[in-house]
C-alpha cells in the first residue's frame, strides 16, 4: 500500500503524522478520479482497474501524449509522457501526482 492511498477504512499511512495525511489522501482520490476520467475519455471505455497498465487496456504512445496533456490541465502538478511510461496505471499516476503536489505545496 502506498502512503497516500487510503485503506478500507479511508485512513492513510501518512495520517499518523497529523492533518497532512488526510489532505494527502483526499488529494490522491482527486487525482485518481482525474486520471480515470481522462483515460476513459481517451480510450473510449471504462473497462480497466486502477492497477492495469494504460498500454494493456488499449493505450499507445500517440494516445499517451494526449492523455498527459489532458491530465496536466486538471492536475496540481505536471507529469510527462515518460512518467506515464514509468507509472502506467491509474493508481501509479495518482500516487505520482499526489506526491508532486505535496512536495510543490
Amino acid at each position: 500500500m502506498n502512503p497516500y492511498q487510503p485503506d478500507e477504512q479511508g485512513v492513510t499511512d501518512e495520517q499518523g503524522a497529523g492533518d497532512g495525511g488526510a489532505q494527502k489522501g483526499a488529494l490522491w482520490h482527486e487525482q485518481r478520479e482525474n486520471v480515470r476520467g481522462v483515460w476513459s475519455q481517451a480510450l473510449g471505455h471504462e473497462e480497466f482497474t486502477d492497477d492495469e497498465s494504460f498500454f494493456t487496456v488499449g493505450g499507445h504512445s500517440l494516445l499517451a501524449a494526449r492523455v498527459v496533456a489532458r491530465i496536466n490541465r486538471g492536475a496540481p502538478a505536471r507529469i510527462t509522457v515518460r512518467d506515464l511510461f514509468n507509472h502506467p496505471t491509474v493508481g501509479g499516476l495518482a500516487d505520482l501526482l499526489a506526491a508532486r503536489a505535496v512536495v510543490g505545496a
